[in-house]
Parts: structure tokens; C-alpha cells; sequence
């Protein structure tokens, strides 16, 4: 067996033919689209063992590296962090490692007994889970787990659902007890999802909550507020990327919330293989919700090349194209690559939420009744 690089051994056997059932990695079933058969020669496990090693010496001496050395984090962030400490690099990126939960949450008032507890974070996760929920949201979310991921063995298996599906269910019951503001909403379940293949129960919980309290604040929460600001914000960055594309969308009358919304309200888990939407969650994890915005952009660009973008003749032809992106930019170094080129940078994204936050607001203000009423303002 000859590998791409040359070598003649591989450390995995050659994929399964088409009609045998057969599962990568994370567990998707080889007759999925998201399903990826990893070849690792013995050149590439040399390397990857270095690059573990780089990792376990700064998770070791973690708040030190991140404090002096940032952008060493960054940039091995967007190399892609070992498969074998994914886990714990996110956790350490979004600080939902016990140790962080433990000092962050362990001083409110109901968690004191676990302040010095080094399980605090699994008790005052089981705090949550076994708390009093609405039988109704728990009926909705115990209906949705079960659209997740069907071709995945943690939540599918023989055509039957799996224990994935309960500790999905447990996650998003816990979180809608944690977060009784913002309550359940279905985006959260891929995200869930994806963050279980790749961690126990109660730290998929925690990585949700830091999740939302700190990188998609307000995605969720009644009237997706914030989600509509970036859905403005999105559309006014693509002229910067593709003039064209941002003239005819917009006299097309394409919104931006017509095909956003699920790339980033899920994170992009409904859109890439599953080799590419880690990479995007290793910078997602380390530089916020910009890493979205580059994405999205290049996804826009990719998805309508000028001679694509011509052919379109009114708003469905533009919705298809960006629902349907061209193999190339949904491999993982082609597309770290492009977000690495955009012509995009923090000003133009600062400069533009500054914009689309002023022109939200005026619109609430105009939105009061004259009698003072405020009982409509969206």
C-alpha cells in the first residue's frame, strides 16, 4: 500500500468497500458524507508525536503559555490540534477543565461545599441534571436528539438509537436548567453532539455552557438578537471579499439570515466533514466568533465564483449554490488556507459590528409607540 507522501506502509488498513459497514474515528458509518478514513504513515505518526508532545508541555504550564506566549497558541491552533488531546486543548482554550469550573462557578451560592472538591465540575453538573425541569422541554428535546447525527454509532447503532442519544438528552436538559434565560433551543444540539464524540457527559455540558456564555452569547436566546446582528454584520463583509457577489445578493434580495443562521448557530457541524469543522472548532476555541466570519466568507466566495454567480438568475439559484459548497473547500487545509488570505481583518469586523449595532439600535428606538408604550420593542 503506497501512501500520498510516498511511503509504502500505512498504520491502517485500506477502507472497506462500499456495501460493509464500517465506522472512522468519530463513529460516522462509512456510507455517510461525513465519514473519513484516515491513512497515518509512519513519517506523519513521527510528526504527529512531536506535535502532541509541543502540546502536553503547554497544557502542562497552561496559564503561563497563555498568558506570555498567546500567539504560539494561536498559530498550532491553526496547524489542528492532535486528535489525541483535542479534548483537553478545547476545554483549556474555553476554560471548562474542572479546575476552571471549579474556581469559576464553585464560589456561587449553591456550589460553596464544592469550592475545594476535585469533582466539583461532575457534582455541580449532576446538580443540574437532576434538577426540576419542564416535563414539557424535556419532551422536546428527548423528540429532537434523535435527528442527531443518525449515521453515527454513538447515537445510531443497527438502526437503533444508542446511549449517545441519553447522554445528548442529559446535556441539553442540564444546560436548559443551567441556563434558564436563554431554556433550550434545537441549534444547540449539534453542538452538543459533536462536543460528545469527543468528551464525557458532564464536560460536553460545561464546554456547552462556556460555549454560550462566552464565544455565541445571545444565539440562543428569544428573538435571536445577536444572531441577526452578525447575520447584518456577515452580509456587509462579503463586499470586501467579493464585490460581485455582495451586488447581486443584495439586489436579489438574499439575507444573509436565509442561509447563515445554521452555519452559525451549529458551528458549522451541519455543513463540513468532520476532519474540517475540528480544525475550524481548534481556532474557533482560541480566537472566538471571527473564526465564523472568515469561514462564511470563504464559503460565499468558493460557492459563487463569478461564472456560478452569472448563471444565477434570481435569489434560489444564489440559496442552492451556498447549500451545495464544491468538494475543494470542504477539505480542511484548502480551507484554513483561504480563511488564512481573506482580506478581512479584526478592523473591518470591529468597524462593521459597530455599524450594524448602531443601525439596530436606531431601529428599536424608532419601533416605540409615541405614547411611550414600550411593550413592542423588539
Amino acid at each position: 500500500m503506497t501512501t500520498p507522501n510516498g511511503n509504502s506502509f500505512c498504520m491502517e488498513e485500506e477502507p472497506p468497500a462500499p456495501s460493509e459497514t464500517h465506522h472512522d474515528m468519530l463513529g460516522f458509518r462509512s456510507d455517510c458524507s461525513q465519514y473519513h478514513h484516515r491513512q497515518i504513515s509512519i513519517k506523519d505518526t513521527k510528526k504527529l508525536r512531536k506535535r502532541e508532545n509541543k502540546w502536553l508541555k503547554m497544557i502542562g504550564k497552561w496559564d503561563r503559555t497563555i498568558e506570555r506566549r498567546f500567539p504560539l497558541i494561536r498559530k498550532r491552533c491553526r496547524k489542528g490540534i492532535p486528535f489525541s488531546l483535542r479534548a483537553r486543548a478545547w476545554q483549556h482554550l474555553c476554560k471548562s477543565d474542572n479546575e476552571s469550573i471549579r474556581i469559576r462557578f464553585g464560589t456561587e451560592e449553591n456550589f460553596e461545599s464544592y469550592k475545594e472538591d476535585k469533582d466539583a465540575a461532575y457534582k455541580m453538573y449532576n446538580h443540574y441534571l437532576t434538577a426540576n425541569t419542564n416535563p414539557e422541554v424535556v419532551m422536546e428535546i428527548k423528540q429532537d436528539v434523535g435527528r442527531q447525527f443518525p449515521n453515527n454509532k454513538l447515537f445510531y447503532e443497527n438502526g437503533k438509537s444508542n446511549l449517545g442519544q441519553e447522554s445528548l438528552a442529559n446535556v441539553l436538559i442540564a444546560f436548559t436548567n443551567a441556563r434558564p434565560r436563554t431554556g433550550y433551543c434545537q441549534g444547540q444540539g449539534p453542538v452538543a453532539a459533536f462536543l460528545l464524540m469527543h468528551m464525557p457527559e458532564h464536560e460536553a455540558f460545561w464546554t456547552l455552557i462556556r460555549i454560550c456564555d462566552q464565544y455565541i452569547c445571545g444565539y440562543f436566546d428569544d428573538g435571536l438578537r445577536t444572531l441577526r446582528l452578525d447575520a447584518e454584520i456577515l452580509m456587509n463583509l462579503i463586499k470586501y471579499v467579493h464585490p460581485k457577489a455582495s451586488k447581486k445578493m443584495k439586489a436579489m434580495d438574499v439575507r444573509p439570515a436565509e442561509f447563515m443562521i445554521e452555519w452559525f448557530m451549529c458551528l458549522f457541524t451541519r455543513t463540513f466533514p468532520w476532519p474540517t469543522c475540528e480544525r475550524i472548532w481548534d481556532m474557533f476555541f482560541c480566537e472566538g466568533v471571527k473564526v465564523l466570519f472568515r469561514v462564511a466568507l470563504v464559503l460565499i466566495k468558493e460557492c459563487l465564483p463569478n461564472d456560478v454567480l452569472k448563471a444565477c438568475t434570481n435569489k434560489f439559484d444564489i440559496l442552492s449554490k451556498l447549500r451545495s459548497p464544491p468538494a475543494k473547500v470542504l477539505k480542511e487545509d484548502y480551507l484554513i488556507q483561504q480563511c488564512k488570505e481573506l482580506p478581512v481583518n479584526e478592523y473591518h469586523m470591529e468597524k462593521e459590528h459597530r455599524k450594524q449595532l448602531r443601525n439596530m439600535r436606531a431601529c428599536e428606538v424608532i419601533s416605540v409607540p409615541q405614547n411611550g408604550d414600550t411593550s413592542e420593542v423588539n
